[in-house]
């Protein structure tokens, strides 16, 4: 096993300390492309809010094999919120052309469609919606599960 996820951190989590030894004395640590002329470390790394990947390698004294393990921590962005990137809800809604007015485009009423099956946030899909063939756009509204994640398209 060389790849390992762990538990999220708080967001006052400045830094891990890292601590490596290798098997062979005579191989060297290398942390984040950085190299140490050592076969053993003890090293503080930063930490930036959210995801954080560090990579430590250990390569032979042959200066050639060399195998990276790599640790995944993520610092929590803000105390007090779910800290996850899952879609809470989703919406569908469209207009009958009839109902856009050709002079602003403004729209004036929308009809609601529901998924089927209904949005679930842990069914990747894939959905369908009916929407009638005179409906003449569609709108999409997702809500987020937690208030500081983004949503891009």
């Amino acid at each position: 096993r060389t790849e390992y996820d762990c538990n999220p951190v708080s967001s006052s989590t400045e830094d891990v300390e890292i601590t490596a030894q290798t098997e062979d004395e005579n191989a060297k640590l290398i942390v984040n492309d950085q190299v140490y002329p050592t076969n053993k470390l003890k090293l503080k790394v930063k930490l930036i809010p959210g995801p954080n990947i560090i990579h430590v390698s250990v390569r032979a004294a042959d200066g050639v094999q060399k195998k990276t393990y790599v640790l995944k921590i993520h610092r929590i962005l803000k105390e007090g919120t779910d800290n996850n990137a899952y879609i809470k809800k989703i919406t569908v809604s469209s207009v009958p052309s009839f109902l856009i007015s050709k002079k602003s485009d403004k729209v004036h009423s929308f009809r609601s469609h529901s998924l089927n099956p209904n949005f679930d946030f842990k069914f990747i899909g894939p959905y369908t919606v009916t929407v009638p063939f005179s409906e003449s756009s569609i709108r999409f509204r997702a809500e987020l599960s937690d208030s500081y994640a983004s949503l891009s398209i």
